[in-house]
């Protein structure tokens, strides 16, 4: 058995949303918002090796809705999946329930 180490990419989803839409606020609530930030963690992680790790920081985005999550979230792990050539992992940090 190989002992393979992987190096995460951290993604601080606030600083994202700050630097994608310039808002001061840190919310993801509209589906339009949410795309923009994916896209922003997509084109970051570009580049990455055939097997990566990507530590998502969700810990200063105040409130997620489900359209976000979607489109953040969902679309992530579902082009993850796409990707035959390539094995991608997630760990979303920072997600608390209020």
């Amino acid at each position: 058995m190989t002992d393979v180490r992987l190096d995460p990419i951290v993604i601080d989803v606030g600083e994202v949303l700050q630097r994608t839409l310039t808002s001061l606020y840190s919310h993801l609530v509209t589906r339009p918002t949410g795309r923009a930030v994916r896209m922003a963690i997509e084109t970051q992680l570009k580049g990455s090796s055939d097997r990566s790790l990507s530590l998502i920081d969700l810990s200063e985005v105040v409130i997620l809705d489900f359209s976000c999550a979607d489109e953040v979230v969902a679309k992530l792990l579902e082009g993850s999946l796409q990707a035959e050539s390539r094995e991608e992992f997630f760990v979303f940090h920072g997600v608390h329930e209020p």
